[in-house]
């Protein structure tokens, strides 16, 4: 069964340790890469919403060589516990 966009994009974080906007673009784009909304600003406020909800939390900062701000995230234990609660643990 494929997840709604969103689901997959909090799912990303139950199976990788951390990832910023680019990586769960790359993962994903095979699946969902024709949708509407997958395009890096929706995926964006998906990953802070998340983070507002307390099933992410932002683990560190960088430059990309492009001088964008990459922003990574990552689920601790507990989320991670919470993400699957709500919605499995689908691998890619």
């Amino acid at each position: 069964m494929k997840l709604p966009l969103n689901y997959a994009i909090i799912n990303y974080f139950v199976q990788f340790d951390e990832g910023t906007v680019d990586d769960v673009m790359q993962i994903l784009s095979p699946n969902y890469g024709k949708y509407r909304s997958f395009c890096r600003s929706s995926i964006i406020e998906t990953l802070m919403t998340a983070k507002n909800n307390n099933l992410l939390e932002e683990a560190r900062y960088e430059l990309d060589e492009m001088g964008r701000l990459q922003i990574y995230y990552r689920a601790t234990p507990n989320q991670r516990h919470t993400i699957i609660s709500y919605i499995g643990s689908h691998p890619y």
